[in-house]
């Protein structure tokens, strides 16, 4: 899967601010729960948050993990060699 770049144009700071939690948050966690992005973040209240998963699920950029209420980085799901690789332990929407 290649990056699509012409979706990181369009962006907002929440998204980046998101896109960046998810990605510290993956240095220690395989997969990343939603409370800890919120955490990590800084932003107030979640329904921003999850406003921009949801923008960046549908970019492609993370990918929610099925029966979990967390999230990974897309590019650690494409190097990941058990659980992500397969589409039926992964939903992308």
């Amino acid at each position: 899967m290649k990056l699509n770049t012409h979706a990181l144009r369009y962006l907002t700071n929440e998204d980046w601010r998101v896109l960046t939690a998810v990605e510290m948050g993956s240095k220690n966690h395989e997969v990343v729960p939603t409370p800890l992005i919120i955490q990590i973040s800084g932003l107030r209240g979640a329904s921003g948050v999850n406003k921009a998963i949801s923008t960046l699920a549908k970019s492609g950029l993370v990918a929610k993990v099925k029966n979990a209420r967390c999230w990974s980085p897309m590019s650690r799901c494409i190097r990941c060699d058990g659980w992500a690789n397969s589409a039926q332990t992964m939903d992308t929407g």
